[in-house]
């Protein structure tokens, strides 16, 4: 190898082979902005039974943040339609609920009449789903899903 080749080779070394990038981003490109996607948590449910002026949880579930829509769909086959408060709550807020304590849900609907559907934007956390029966008399009886967007 002649001075010229040992010279290119030497410079090869030192300033390296080109590019920037890594394995999980070659070239050193910006890489795409993320794309949020839907997932579902709970896909549609058969028909559940909840007993008058009792309630439930469905979870727990761990999200990122993201936007999290939920229906509880209204099954009764009766004349008179369900009565519900449904909503989505951290653990932490589920713990204070249980234990009589006031507590924060997300999506809140509060004494709704017949099928029952929000979205809210939630921080990153374990999460359930709330459901509880507000009739005084039937049982509710209801489908359920849940899909969160991150």
């Amino acid at each position: 190898m002649g001075r010229t080749g040992l010279f290119l080779l030497g410079l090869l070394l030192l300033v390296g082979c080109g590019g920037s990038g890594t394995a999980d981003n070659p070239g050193g490109s910006t890489p795409p902005p993320h794309v949020p996607t839907s997932h579902a948590i709970y896909p549609d449910t058969s028909a559940a039974l909840l007993p008058a002026g009792t309630g439930v949880s469905y979870g727990p579930f761990v999200l990122p943040s993201a936007s999290v829509s939920y229906t509880v769909t209204e099954r009764t086959t009766t004349l008179t339609q369900d009565s519900w408060d449904t909503g989505l709550l951290s653990n932490t807020e589920l713990a204070f609920l249980n234990a009589g304590q006031s507590s924060r849900a997300y999506g809140l609907n509060s004494n709704k009449i017949g099928t029952s559907t929000a979205t809210a934007n939630v921080p990153a956390d374990t999460y359930n789903l709330l459901v509880f029966c507000r009739n005084v008399v039937d049982d509710c009886v209801y489908s359920y899903q849940v899909t969160a967007t991150y």
